[in-house]
């Protein structure tokens, strides 16, 4: 499963999914397009299948590019910006992404197929049906996340030097976990790195504004700690049931998070270790 553009998020597979690209071949590039997963602002994810002699087969995900996009420089520039950087990391948990292509003027970019569920409906799920998973179960998920995380901070091109890699994006719907119990980031849509085609112009952000740190509200000049404020935001969350800066505007949230009040998690969740809260 995965999700799609600036939103991405991978989900389970969807069949009652509508295709918003009408390929009638049912194929693009060497890739044999089986039903859509998800559907994003600027791309769609089809489940896809990649075949070869002997009945070699193998099942992957492909995000292609919105025909009406297709033709717009700057989002296929960040098309390829995702592309670049994310296959440059290698981690067990970062989605992996194994090709970019274009075809007959549609781009598309074939990646790791994860069959499960984002951490954003596991937590929807568990709130519905009044599931209490415990804390250390979050944090030891969370801790897979950072993992890979700071493999992406720590990303080099190719003469050594560190990108400055800032994801921008670590949301639950970008947390994916399969039935397997891996944990995968995905998502490097927006992500922020030295040598990108496109970048953000100065002042503007990219990403949900739940988990942005102030500094990053503020415009101002973001580093790796930006992505570890947004982690332990959805840490918090997670672990206690409740936002830190709850509001029911982003006006309101954005007033909390730039007072730097918030209530400690075991006033809000009671049964957090003392450890974890610290």
């Amino acid at each position: 499963m995965t999700n799609t553009g600036q939103s991405q998020g991978q989900t389970g597979p969807s069949r009652s999914s509508k295709p918003t690209i009408p390929f009638e071949r049912g194929k693009i590039g060497r890739y044999e397009l089986m039903f859509p997963i998800d559907m994003g602002g600027m791309a769609a994810v089809y489940a896809a299948r990649l075949g070869g002699i002997a009945g070699f087969e193998k099942l992957c995900a492909v995000k292609i590019i919105y025909p009406h996009l297709a033709t717009d420089e700057s989002f296929v520039s960040m098309f390829f910006d995702e592309a670049r950087i994310a296959a440059g990391i290698r981690h067990p948990n970062v989605g992996e992404i194994f090709e970019v292509g274009e075809d007959q003027g549609h781009y598309y970019m074939a990646m790791e197929l994860i069959e499960g569920q984002s951490l954003f409906r596991l937590t929807q799920k568990t709130k519905k049906d009044k599931i209490v998973i415990e804390p250390e179960i979050y944090a030891d998920l969370l801790s897979k996340v950072c993992r890979g995380l700071h493999d992406a901070h720590e990303a080099t091109d190719a003469d050594g030097e560190l990108l400055g890699l800032v994801h921008r994006d670590i949301t639950p719907r970008n947390i994916l976990i399969s039935y397997k119990g891996d944990v995968k980031l995905i998502d490097f849509g927006v992500a922020w790195a030295h040598g990108r085609l496109t970048h953000t112009r100065a002042g503007a952000a990219k990403g949900k504004i739940g988990y942005m740190s102030p500094e990053y509200v503020c415009g101002e000049s973001l580093d790796r700690r930006a992505d570890i404020f947004a982690l332990g935001v959805l840490l918090y969350s997670t672990c206690t049931g409740m936002h830190p800066y709850p509001g029911k505007t982003e006006g309101e949230r954005i007033e909390k998070l730039l007072s730097r009040k918030l209530s400690l998690p075991r006033e809000a969740a009671p049964h957090i270790p003392v450890e974890l809260e610290r």
